[in-house]
């Protein structure tokens, strides 16, 4: 879940990162390079059914699955009967829904300073006192538990976005990409302090758009049309959380109305909607993947090193 609605550079002249995004693509420099992501693949039934028909109808280009979550199996399997979607990993080291828990795949005697009392996750990222070897041996579990389920993660991105909250989570987030040569979402806003960890070969994301609680109900595809139509050059994502409003994504969400139930059947409907793709093709706005990029970075040589 993203806390910001949206991450930007002015219009200075795109930096390397972005020139490397579209020259691996093949696209002019002031080509507008979208990815559509959906987050929280894995968490129930309900968000797999509503992220599997958007992925099959081409709606949105990219997703990525929370690996502890009980419904990663399901998200596994869809992986592979689906080798060409887009699928990356969710990596996740928190469980924010009141009764409805996840905890570390490694199991809590591994990640006791992961845990709370319950033995799930906590709720944030900024409770309890986190040891960054343990952060580190959970993270590598998620990938590795991915891989065996049968998905080919296409990229790494993180849920609720711990790797903003220390530069510890951000070091430990970032090094796990380069051990499994696999790019990991970084926007070019969130690297302040982060410079030296930061590479030439990475592909840095310009402009992150996700809604932020608070819009009106009745405001919501309208943000999604001003996002594509004010678009700027280089590469974007955008993020959405859809998912099915029915019984049992109302028992997950019970009680909290940002990112609920009724939040993620507006995402569907918003991406689903002949307006919202009629906006993208009349913006010029290219559609592409975390896959894409990840292939054609590997066939460039410039997969970082171990």
């Amino acid at each position: 879940m993203l806390r910001t609605m949206a991450t930007s550079q002015s219009d200075r002249p795109p930096q390397f990162p972005v020139r490397r995004a579209l020259d691996l693509l093949g696209y002019p420099a002031d080509a507008k390079l979208l990815i559509i992501h959906a987050d929280d693949l894995g968490m129930c039934h309900s968000v797999n059914a509503a992220i599997f028909k958007a992925l099959d109808e081409q709606t949105i280009s990219s997703a990525s699955a929370m690996v502890p979550c009980p419904g990663f199996g399901e998200a596994a399997e869809y992986a592979k009967r689906n080798p060409g979607r887009d699928l990356g990993i969710h990596l996740t080291l928190t469980s924010e829904w009141e009764k409805y828990r996840w905890g570390p795949v490694l199991g809590s005697q591994s990640c006791a300073s992961l845990i709370d009392e319950s033995g799930y996750f906590f709720g944030s990222t900024k409770n309890g006192k986190r040891e960054i070897g343990e952060v580190r041996k959970e993270l590598c579990a998620q990938v590795e538990q991915a891989v065996r389920a049968g998905l080919v993660p296409s990229h790494l991105d993180s849920h609720m976005l711990f790797p903003l909250d220390n530069r510890g989570l951000a070091k430990a987030y970032i090094e796990l990409g380069r051990h499994y040569e696999i790019p990991f979402l970084m926007s070019t806003s969130w690297t302040p302090g982060l410079e030296s960890e930061i590479r030439e070969t990475d592909i840095l994301v310009d402009n992150i758009y996700s809604i932020r609680p608070g819009l009106p109900e009745q405001e919501w595809k309208n943000y999604y049309l001003r996002v594509l139509h004010s678009l700027k050059r280089g590469l974007s994502q955008l993020i959405v959380h859809p998912g099915f409003d029915d019984a049992e994504l109302q028992a997950v969400t019970a009680g909290r109305a940002f990112w609920g139930a009724a939040w993620r059947q507006r995402d569907y409907d918003a991406v689903m909607s002949a307006e919202f793709r009629a906006t993208i093709r009349d913006n010029n706005i290219q559609v592409v993947s975390w896959k894409q990029l990840n292939s054609l970075k590997q066939t460039a040589g410039v997969v970082s090193e171990h």
